[in-house]
């Protein structure tokens, strides 16, 4: 599968590789890229996210650039050479924000990501999110 370059897309690929290398004539056009990972289904709960690089211009409380990842923003160098497993949130999705500012561009990021299957008797939300049931 060839890596993913595009902004504002919904992966559904069970892995994969997504790479934001951004020009300034692309952070000028548009500052925050959207990357959704969606389920493949129902057997993966959550996704191994591994970053080969990360490099995001860094800002206390990375107000400028960032990488928003399950409701937590990193910058700087934080996520290089980390792995990271997140999991699907109520429909089914990891969403991933990348918003840089136009002050200074940095590589952005390189990340391996595969579907995790969900272990044998794992909680799974039942629909609608009131409770938990046991997988099969």
């Amino acid at each position: 599968i060839p890596a993913i370059h595009a902004c504002d897309v919904l992966i559904t690929d069970p892995s994969g590789e997504l790479v934001t290398h951004r020009s300034p004539e692309d952070a000028l056009g548009d500052p925050v890229c959207r990357y959704t990972i969606g389920r493949r289904h129902s057997g993966y709960c959550q996704v191994e996210l591994d970053f080969v690089d990360f490099n995001v211009e860094y800002s206390p409380g990375c107000i400028g650039s960032y990488v928003q990842l399950d409701g937590h923003r990193f910058c700087g160098t934080a996520l290089r050479g980390q792995r990271k497993n997140v999991t699907f949130d109520a429909l089914g999705n990891v969403h991933i924000v990348y918003k840089t500012d136009t002050v200074r561009m940095d590589r952005g990021f390189h990340l391996l990501f595969r579907q995790l299957v969900c272990p044998p008797g794992n909680p799974v939300r039942s629909p609608g999110g009131s409770g938990k049931y046991n997988r099969l």
